[in-house]
């Protein structure tokens, strides 16, 4: 095994870990190593994600992107570390190149549901609603995309998607529907 990938493997393992300050520490060493390994920037970004180092982060991501243009795994990381830090734009258009490059499936549920969060918060409910309909579709039924969703229909007021929805959730998830924890009360 070369040094680059005792150092990368034993970064993860730290994360895993949560010793970040060594998973980042390890990272930093392979970065001095392979300044263009896109593997190498990911870790350290994972590390600065977790001791909320987020503009870090970003450029650590940024670089990944760079050395690694054609995984849109690495604009989901990316995508999701400038939605954390609230730069919203730039969110959008990680999150988009994600899509369509294409991502594993865990990371595309992630990119739809952070879409549909984003279109939430500035006011694109239309939007919202296709990409938490897509996120939906990949993890099947889920109580805060459900949630997400009867807001928004509540907003649109459409009455009827958003009965459809609070039955749902009445179904799934009895104890956390609104209307029969104000009855307990």
């Amino acid at each position: 095994m070369s040094k680059i990938h005792e150092l990368l493997a034993d970064s993860r393992l730290a994360f895993l870990n949560q010793q970040n300050h060594a998973a980042l520490s390890l990272a930093q060493q392979a970065i001095k190593l392979e300044p263009g390994n896109a593997d190498a920037h990911k870790c350290a970004g994972n590390a600065l994600m977790s001791l909320e180092r987020y503009d870090e982060a970003i450029e650590h991501y940024r670089k990944a992107v760079r050395f690694d243009a054609s995984n849109g795994n690495r604009y989901y990381d990316l995508g999701f570390a400038q939605a954390t830090a609230e730069k919203l734009a730039d969110a959008l258009k990680s999150l988009a190149k994600a899509d369509e490059l294409g991502c594993v499936p865990e990371n595309l549920a992630q990119v739809y549901t952070l879409l549909g969060i984003i279109c939430f918060d500035i006011g694109r409910n239309d939007d919202a609603l296709i990409n938490l309909g897509k996120a939906e579709q990949l993890v099947g039924i889920n109580l805060d995309i459900l949630q997400r969703k009867a807001i928004i229909y509540g907003i649109k007021n459409d009455i009827r998607n958003g009965l459809q929805v609070a039955n749902q959730i009445k179904l799934i998830a009895p104890s956390e529907y609104l209307g029969y924890r104000l009855a307990f009360q």
